[in-house]
This record gives C-alpha cells, sequence and structure tokens, in this order.
C-alpha cells in the first residue's frame, strides 16, 4: 500500500499539470505576470528540474529590470 502511495505522488510531481502550476507561480512571484501560452508549453516540456526554470527567470533581463 505504502509503495503505491509514493508512485501516485511520484507520477503527481512528474505530471504536466503539477509542473504548469509551478511554472505559474514562478511567473507570478519572480516577474510579476502570468506566462504566455508558448513561455508555459516551453518551461513544462524542457527537460530539466525546476530549479533549472527558477534559476532561468531570475537571471532573465525581464527579472534583472525589476530590481
Amino acid at each position: 500500500r505504502n509503495r503505491g502511495m509514493k508512485t501516485a505522488v511520484a507520477d503527481l510531481l512528474d505530471s504536466d499539470e503539477y509542473r504548469a502550476e509551478i511554472v505559474r507561480s514562478l511567473y507570478v512571484d519572480l516577474l510579476e505576470r502570468k506566462p504566455s501560452q508558448q513561455e508555459l508549453d516551453q518551461h513544462v516540456k524542457a527537460d530539466v528540474g525546476l530549479q533549472s526554470v527558477k534559476i532561468d527567470l531570475e537571471t532573465s533581463a525581464e527579472f534583472i529590470k525589476k530590481l
């Protein structure tokens, strides 16, 4: 039973829906706007971790202008 729960949690964390929610939150928190559909799709489908997405946004010209 515990193994099934771990699998379910892992599946959730690996889902596009979960990743999209995190990416949306990062855009709002860091850039103070929602991502375009193209930006969202790009980050959801990227073969990098969410920490890399955060770093990408934090080093963007758009973010730096807000400092």
